[in-house]
């Protein structure tokens, strides 16, 4: 008789968080968070005992310039558990390039760790972090002048943020957020930046104190950057505990408002852009047939007058597209010649 041996896995987790942040003296730093801790146990039967390990999300922001040498930064997270050390292989990512300027890149994942160590309860079908005692985090990190072990705790978390998102609209940028569940939470704080390093308070948001429910948050950004900004959400419990969620960039374009005379335009006639204003620098003018091919480019000074003639455009009939920007602002309009 043949027995047919299926393993059921179950993963009980509780919202728990450690994050690191490690300089190395090159230049640059390595932030390490992780959460979503849950045990894996390896049976759902265990009268005198049971292997597991743990699984986890982690988050690994590198920020800064890299002055020595180029190379990959290894990351080996171990979750200590009492006695027991629940660790990961290693976690390769690059460093800065060397000569580039200051770079900020994020990598995000889920892992489980591959130690499999035993405990000699029967308590596989209730096992947590919490209840196994996993309130420890020891990082070893390895790259360019980084060497060593360094301790991080594990904290709960005062909220569990599903996600933190940003879309342009018009004249702005809107941020939003939403929580799955919430812990004497006081309040959350906007933070903006143009360089993605250094950081400024944008605006605080009222958070829901304590809910097991999905709450929905939004702020609008009414005075964007022209180019990419940078956001990140700080979140405070009424005991001033905070935390940071990973950076957001969006890319915003200010508009240049223009029109064109006549529209349609007979082929070979000549064709005016008005400006509703003067630009002090100048104007990069474009033209895009209707398959997306570049088939005019002109520079313009158009820091004098609202008005840049085009004479004698010498296009075929068609549909065609005008782009005019500047170094930071960017619009287009369609154009029909007949």
């Amino acid at each position: 008789m043949k027995f047919k041996i299926i393993l059921i896995f179950i993963i009980i987790s509780v919202k728990l968080h450690s994050q690191c942040t490690i300089v190395s003296s090159c230049g640059y730093s390595v932030n390490l968070s992780i959460g979503k801790l849950a045990v894996v146990p390896s049976s759902t039967n265990c009268p005198f005992g049971f292997n597991y390990n743990i699984s986890f999300s982690y988050s690994i922001t590198v920020r800064g310039i890299n002055t020595c040498y180029n190379s990959n930064i290894g990351i080996q997270p171990q979750i200590i558990c009492g006695s027991h050390n629940n660790s990961y292989y290693t976690i390769n990512v690059p460093a800065p390039t060397v000569g580039s300027p200051s770079t900020t890149t994020n990598f995000t994942g889920n892992l489980v760790t591959s130690s499999n160590p035993y405990i000699a309860t029967a308590t596989c079908n209730s096992a947590t972090p919490a209840n196994l005692n996993c309130n420890t985090q020891t990082l070893t990190m390895f790259g360019p002048n980084i060497s060593g072990t360094f301790p991080c705790n594990i904290v709960a978390l005062p909220i569990e943020l599903v996600y933190f998102n940003s879309a342009v609209a018009t004249d702005a940028i809107v941020l939003y957020w939403a929580t799955a569940n919430e812990i004497n939470n006081d309040f959350f704080t906007i933070e903006k930046s143009i360089d993605a390093i250094n950081f400024y308070e944008l605006e605080k948001v009222k958070g829901n104190s304590n809910s097991l429910v999905t709450k929905f948050y939004s702020l609008t950004d009414t005075k964007p950057y022209a180019g990419i900004n940078y956001y990140r959400l700080k979140q405070t419990d009424y005991n001033n505990q905070f935390t940071y969620s990973a950076i957001v960039s969006q890319e915003y374009q200010d508009a240049i408002n223009f029109s064109v005379y006549p529209n349609p335009v007979m082929q070979g006639n000549s064709l005016s852009i008005n400006l509703v204003e003067n630009y002090n620098t100048p104007l990069y003018l474009m033209v895009y047939d209707n398959f997306g091919q570049l088939i005019l480019h002109k520079t313009i000074d158009a820091a004098t007058h609202n008005e840049i003639k085009l004479n004698d455009l010498q296009l075929a009939a068609g549909i065609y597209v005008i782009k005019l920007n500047t170094e930071t602002k960017s619009s287009f309009l369609k154009l029909i010649i007949e």
